[in-house]
């Protein structure tokens, strides 16, 4: 992070955290070990300013988010994690509350590339991401999901 900042400037740094995410063989189940990781992680990053930190946690409301949240005290991304996706509500309902100042929501927004329109205009047509199509060689899954002018033409 130091590098980085110093290099670019820490207004244009980011970083991404997933505390207690098990995702390629790392496993992190001592909520205790977990706490004290990520707080010391964020406690370090503080005096470098950055832009934003994004956390992907499956209790965005829960306490080692909003310890996380209380500790960096700047611009915060939640993800409520992989298991499913979340919805229009529950983002308007977490910064609503304060719990980030965005939500990202990758997959749906992939899935349907005017999301946006879609949740302004309460539009419950959704196409389903299709993860097999995630990571390809080609720019099937990325480009080819119909946007709601499509589906109802």
């Amino acid at each position: 992070m130091e590098a980085v900042a110093d290099a670019v400037g820490g207004g244009r740094v980011g970083m991404r955290i997933s505390p207690s995410h098990a995702i390629h063989d790392v496993v992190e189940n001592s909520a205790e070990d977990v706490g004290h990781t990520y707080l010391d992680l964020v406690r370090r990053i503080v005096p470098f300013d950055i832009a934003y930190l994004s956390i992907l946690h499956s209790e965005p409301k829960g306490e080692l988010v909003q310890a996380l949240r209380r500790e960096f005290n700047g611009p915060m991304i939640i993800n409520s994690g992989f298991s499913r996706m979340t919805s229009h509500e529950e983002a308007k309902d977490y910064i609503a509350d304060g719990i980030a100042h965005a939500v990202a929501v990758g997959r749906p927004f992939i899935a349907n590339p005017d999301l946006a329109h879609r949740w302004q205009e309460k539009q419950p047509v959704l196409n389903d991401f299709d993860p097999r199509s995630s990571y390809g060689t080609t720019a099937a899954g990325y480009i080819d999901y119909p946007s709601l002018t499509q589906v109802n033409a």
